[in-house]
Protein backbone atom coordinates (compact mmCIF):
# COMPACT_ATOMS: atom_id res chain seq x y z
CA UNK A 1 0.00 0.00 0.00
CA UNK A 2 1.43 3.21 -0.97
CA UNK A 3 1.21 6.47 0.98
CA UNK A 4 -0.44 9.44 -1.61
CA UNK A 5 1.45 11.51 -0.09
CA UNK A 6 4.46 10.61 -0.23
CA UNK A 7 6.11 12.45 -3.40
CA UNK A 8 4.62 15.82 -2.62
CA UNK A 9 7.73 16.46 -0.90
CA UNK A 10 10.17 14.30 -1.46
CA UNK A 11 13.44 16.03 -0.42
CA UNK A 12 14.49 16.53 2.66
CA UNK A 13 14.96 20.07 3.40
CA UNK A 14 18.67 21.50 3.92
CA UNK A 15 18.04 23.83 6.95
CA UNK A 16 19.63 26.91 5.44
CA UNK A 17 17.63 29.50 6.77
CA UNK A 18 17.74 28.00 10.41
CA UNK A 19 21.38 28.05 10.58
CA UNK A 20 20.83 31.61 8.75
CA UNK A 21 18.80 32.83 11.30
CA UNK A 22 20.87 31.13 14.41
CA UNK A 23 23.75 33.24 12.64
CA UNK A 24 22.21 36.65 12.61
CA UNK A 25 20.83 36.32 15.88
CA UNK A 26 24.23 35.75 17.18
CA UNK A 27 25.05 38.87 14.94
CA UNK A 28 22.19 40.57 16.46
CA UNK A 29 23.35 40.30 19.62
CA UNK A 30 26.86 41.33 19.19
CA UNK A 31 26.60 44.12 16.81
CA UNK A 32 22.99 45.43 18.01
CA UNK A 33 22.54 45.37 13.68
CA UNK A 34 22.61 43.63 11.06
CA UNK A 35 22.05 43.59 6.87
CA UNK A 36 20.12 40.10 6.46
CA UNK A 37 20.93 38.40 2.70
CA UNK A 38 19.26 34.98 2.68
CA UNK A 39 21.01 32.00 0.64
CA UNK A 40 18.52 32.29 -2.35
CA UNK A 41 19.21 36.67 -2.37
CA UNK A 42 15.87 37.55 -3.59
CA UNK A 43 14.22 40.69 -2.27
CA UNK A 44 11.26 38.50 -1.44
CA UNK A 45 13.62 35.49 0.44
CA UNK A 46 15.34 38.64 2.44
CA UNK A 47 12.05 40.10 3.74
CA UNK A 48 10.84 36.83 4.56
CA UNK A 49 14.03 35.30 6.61
CA UNK A 50 13.94 39.07 8.90
CA UNK A 51 10.28 38.13 9.18
CA UNK A 52 10.91 34.90 10.38
CA UNK A 53 14.04 36.32 12.74
CA UNK A 54 11.63 38.95 14.23
CA UNK A 55 9.28 36.10 14.88
CA UNK A 56 11.79 33.97 16.37
CA UNK A 57 13.10 36.80 18.67
CA UNK A 58 9.99 37.82 20.12
CA UNK A 59 9.50 34.02 20.94
CA UNK A 60 12.68 33.31 22.40
CA UNK A 61 13.94 36.58 23.34
CA UNK A 62 10.57 39.10 24.08
CA UNK A 63 12.79 41.90 26.78
CA UNK A 64 14.61 42.63 23.61
CA UNK A 65 12.74 44.40 21.17
CA UNK A 66 14.32 44.72 17.46
CA UNK A 67 13.27 47.03 14.62
CA UNK A 68 13.12 45.41 10.98
CA UNK A 69 14.03 47.87 7.99
CA UNK A 70 12.71 47.40 4.44
CA UNK A 71 14.83 49.49 2.08
CA UNK A 72 14.58 48.38 -1.67
CA UNK A 73 18.21 50.16 -2.17
CA UNK A 74 19.81 49.21 1.24
CA UNK A 75 18.53 45.91 1.75
CA UNK A 76 16.57 44.51 4.96
CA UNK A 77 18.10 45.68 8.21
CA UNK A 78 17.57 44.48 11.94
CA UNK A 79 18.70 46.09 14.64
CA UNK A 80 18.42 46.21 18.41
CA UNK A 81 15.74 48.76 20.03
CA UNK A 82 17.87 50.28 23.04
CA UNK A 83 15.78 51.77 25.71
CA UNK A 84 16.31 55.90 26.28
CA UNK A 85 17.59 56.01 30.17
CA UNK A 86 16.49 59.74 31.51
CA UNK A 87 18.28 60.91 34.83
Amino acid sequence: MSNKYLDLNPKKRSGNSTRLMDFYIQELFKNDEVKVIDHVSTIRANEDLALRIERRMFAEHPNTPISVNFNPKTGVTLKIIKPILKY
